[in-house]
């Protein structure tokens, strides 16, 4: 033998205080049974001074407060003192509304008892997203981030591993190439004439290295010279060009710098021969890691 359940029920429950059994409101002061039903939307009307608890049993004699979600949007609650609409799941045999303090008037309960679950009731679950910081707002909280955090120098290194903020200049243009933002690149020109060693890029500071991305040779001598190019003065050559008379050579390290092998040191070029004129423009990138 099997049992029809309806899909829905509706409980229309009215009263004022003094009328009410047992401050329940009912027409007798009865429990909904909720063995056929999941949840219940909760309507309430009627002009009331005075305050409602929704309450949930198993065995109609020992309560506790039934926490429902306001249609409206906002967090659960166990009460209400004016009229609108809350829905849950109530997860007891019964489930009633008792007026706790009464003031003034009638109000009115239309109760939909339904057999699909709701969710929202017991186990709510508050959750806030924040949005964007605004252009040109101070980068503050905690906010979702499209864009990511401006700076004009490099920050200082986290541990391996560590998560990081995207890095972008401060005009929002996004630090995806090797050399970084403007502010970190270096460039120095340079004229030799005699086979003096002589600082091509200055060293950057305690911690800083300088990592060279071009240089460009001009030599407007009518004899042909070799530059040696070393990462510190009187350090070892890490690149020798030979530059024919009147020619000029490019040396290009694209997306891989030459990189520095100590910090805070000062890159130098060397002629191998006394000549009229060698003409040097140099440009690089300061890192600190």
């Amino acid at each position: 033998m099997s049992r029809v359940v309806p899909n829905s029920h509706t409980e229309l429950m009215q009263g004022s205080a003094a009328a009410l059994t047992n401050n329940i409101l009912t027409s007798d002061g009865s429990p909904i049974l909720m063995d056929l039903f999941d949840s219940v939307v909760v309507q309430l009307s009627g002009t009331f001074v005075g305050t409602v608890i929704f309450e949930c049993s198993n065995d109609g004699i020992n309560w506790s407060s039934c926490a429902l979600v306001p249609v409206a949007g906002g967090s659960a609650t166990t009460s209400a003192t004016s009229a609108g609409q809350w829905y849950g799941m109530v997860p007891t045999v019964y489930f009633r509304i008792r007026v706790s303090a009464y003031t003034s008037g009638t109000r009115t309960a239309t109760v939909l008892l339904s057999t699909q679950p709701i969710v929202g009731l017991l186990n709510t679950v508050s959750a806030s997203i924040n949005g964007n910081a605004g252009h040109d707002a101070v980068d503050s909280s905690n906010p979702v981030k499209v864009g990511g955090r401006a700076g004009s120098a490099d920050r200082a290194a986290v541990a391996n591993a560590d998560r990081v903020d995207a890095m972008f200049d401060l005009l929002g243009k996004q630090v995806m190439v090797a050399l970084g933002v403007r502010a970190q690149m270096v460039q120095m020109p340079l004229i030799l004439t005699t086979t003096t060693e002589t600082t091509l890029l200055a060293a950057a500071g305690a911690g800083v290295y300088v990592d060279p991305s071009w240089m460009m040779f001009t030599n407007t001598s009518a004899s042909a010279v070799r530059v040696d190019i070393r990462a510190a003065t009187a350090g070892t050559v890490l690149l020798s060009v030979n530059v024919p008379a009147g020619e000029t050579v490019r040396i290009d390290f694209s997306d891989v710098p030459m990189l520095q092998p100590v910090a805070n040191e000062n890159w130098t070029a060397q002629l191998s021969a006394a000549i009229t004129d060698l003409r040097i423009l140099a440009a690089g990138v300061k890192r600190t890691a």
